[in-house]
């Protein structure tokens, strides 16, 4: 029964930040400020820098990208849990070992 708790809890966030991505943030005008003016900084900073540089800007982006998507999936999947208000927990802390990991709490 976990294991098909766990498959579904996996494709429901997935198809919901998705969502969020595609629908709820593009029609959000702040954010479309955020992404125009982070996009003119970035074409401002290619130019501004030699060729040679520009593979490690390349990466230095992708890498800020997959850092700020974890965390934000991270968020996503606690808020959920939150959410739930489970009270079980053996569910509790199988769910959140499996989907939100490993962390050290400050005892």
């Amino acid at each position: 029964m976990l294991k098909d708790l766990e498959h579904y809890f996996d494709c429901f966030v997935g198809k919901r930040t998705e969502e969020i991505g595609q629908v709820v943030l593009m029609k959000n005008l702040y954010y479309k400020e955020l992404v125009n003016t982070k996009r003119c900084s970035f074409q401002e900073m290619m130019r501004s820098i030699p060729d040679s540089c520009q593979e490690l800007l390349f990466d230095f982006e992708d890498k800020a990208n997959y850092q700020a998507a974890f965390a934000n999936e991270i968020i996503y999947r606690q808020g959920f849990l939150d959410g739930l208000n489970l009270r079980n927990t053996t569910l509790i802390n199988h769910v959140h070992e499996h989907f939100v990991g490993e962390f050290e709490e400050n005892v």
